[in-house]
């Protein structure tokens, strides 16, 4: 662990700690270089049958246990990781994850109070990740676009997820007007959303003081910040969308090393796309 937290953004160090958890009572003082495949069988078993978890949670205790021992390897602890021929148990399958449909996000945006509102509105049209849309600075804002340069988790300040995430997302004109009103209401020329200190606001702090009170008045769900981004997404794909160009917005793809180190300007079909989304987002209000 001090390795990971030395070496990993603290968001990843925190899941390889939950992880380190879900394990450690079944070890039973068994020592490192003691460990079998058989042992790692039995421990994932272990923590399978201590409480019903999703098969993905089982995949990801897994691949802990294999870059423990991996990172051992490397160190010249060991010879062979036991992990590799080990078998994951089978767990519960994916639960929902939900997508916000556009009028889904119209009724928040009728119930929910500034400056959460215009964060919600950043989060349903451009697909930032929540920690992005925490860490996003006045200076990001380029003419048409966002530029996607850190990541703000519980109220560190790191570098982006990945370094295909650090790069510009189309900003559509209905959400830079809302980004300008928003800035005549704040202060500072810092961080867009920001705490009384100036710090990157606590937008946690925002979904159990702002949103889930006025949501649950108005009859709505909250089904999380990611569901923003699986939204746009969803929504694209249904307004005609290419799989590539929903890649290129949401920063999934898989690219060549010249795209993992430099910025590129967006790409014209991306913009027309979100176009797209920005026509049905306005209908989807009538």
């Amino acid at each position: 662990m001090p390795h990971i937290r030395e070496s990993k953004k603290p968001s990843t160090a925190k899941g390889y700690l939950d992880m380190y958890r879900l394990v450690e009572p079944h070890l039973n003082g068994t020592e490192l270089r003691e460990a079998r495949t058989s042992d790692i069988d039995r421990f994932l078993k272990a923590v399978a049958d201590s409480k019903p978890r999703a098969h993905t949670t089982l995949l990801n205790v897994k691949s802990f246990l294999s870059g423990a021992f991996r990172y051992a390897k490397r160190t010249d602890l060991i010879n062979q990781n036991p992990v590799h021929d080990s078998v994951v148990p089978r767990g519960l399958p994916k639960g929902k994850t939900p997508a916000y449909t556009l009028q889904e996000i119209q009724k928040l945006l009728a119930a929910i109070p500034e400056p959460a509102k215009t964060a919600v509105l950043v989060a349903g049209l451009t697909g930032l990740r929540v920690s992005e849309i925490k860490g996003l600075r006045w200076e990001d804002v380029i003419g048409d676009e966002l530029l996607v340069q850190r990541s703000v988790w519980w109220g560190k300040v790191t570098d982006t997820k990945t370094l295909t995430s650090r790069a510009p997302v189309p900003l559509l004109p209905l959400v830079k007007r809302a980004l300008l009103q928003h800035r005549k209401l704040s202060t500072g020329d810092g961080y867009i959303f920001h705490g009384r200190t100036g710090k990157p606001l606590r937008l946690e702090n925002s979904v159990r003081r702002d949103i889930k009170p006025a949501i649950a008045e108005a009859g709505l769900q909250w089904y999380g910040w990611h569901a923003f981004r699986r939204g746009v997404s969803t929504n694209l794909h249904a307004l005609g969308a290419d799989d590539k160009t929903i890649s290129d917005i949401l920063r999934h793809s898989d690219v060549s090393i010249t795209q993992q180190h430099y910025i590129k300007p967006v790409a014209a079909k991306s913009s027309k796309a979100m176009r797209k989304l920005e026509a049905a987002f306005k209908r989807a209000k009538r």
